[in-house]
């Protein structure tokens, strides 16, 4: 699936099969729209995907990235500044008040950089917590 690449140096790598991708984005969405997806090309290799939906869901007067990823290979040229461009140009037609994406803040492949640049600033939503696991004790008893 061309977007697990994309996202192959995302936190936690972890990228849906494309049945169950498939089944989230397409199939069971009342917000599918497939007029807001954009793949930008080098040549016939798939270089960087979009997929927008037509509203957030805190906000309907805000359009909401839902996916934006480019192959490793090909970060750096503006591939990723031009699919974000073309979104917010084509929410602007539509009438929204502004976008909303979601981001992995430690990223390591410059996404933050990219939309500060882009004149996006972040709003903390929520937070990752964590426990390690380790051998020991249990303090469970089965009955």
């Amino acid at each position: 699936m061309p977007l697990r690449g994309a996202f192959a140096d995302h936190w936690g790598g972890n990228w849906p099969t494309e049945d169950v991708w498939r089944h989230d984005h397409i199939d069971s969405s009342s917000a599918f729209a497939p007029e807001l997806w954009h793949l930008a090309w080098d040549g016939t290799e798939l270089a960087g995907v979009l997929i927008a939906d037509p509203e957030a869901d805190d906000d309907p007067r805000l359009g909401h990235v839902s996916n934006v990823g480019v192959r490793r290979a090909h970060r750096r040229p503006g591939i990723g500044e031009a699919l974000l461009r073309t979104s917010f140009a084509q929410f602007y037609e539509r009438g929204s008040a502004g976008v909303v994406l979601e981001v992995d803040t430690e990223s390591i492949t410059g996404a933050t950089r990219l939309y500060e640049r882009m004149g996006m600033t972040a709003t903390p939503r929520f937070s990752q917590w964590e426990k390690e696991l380790r051998p020991g004790a249990c303090a469970v008893r089965s009955r």
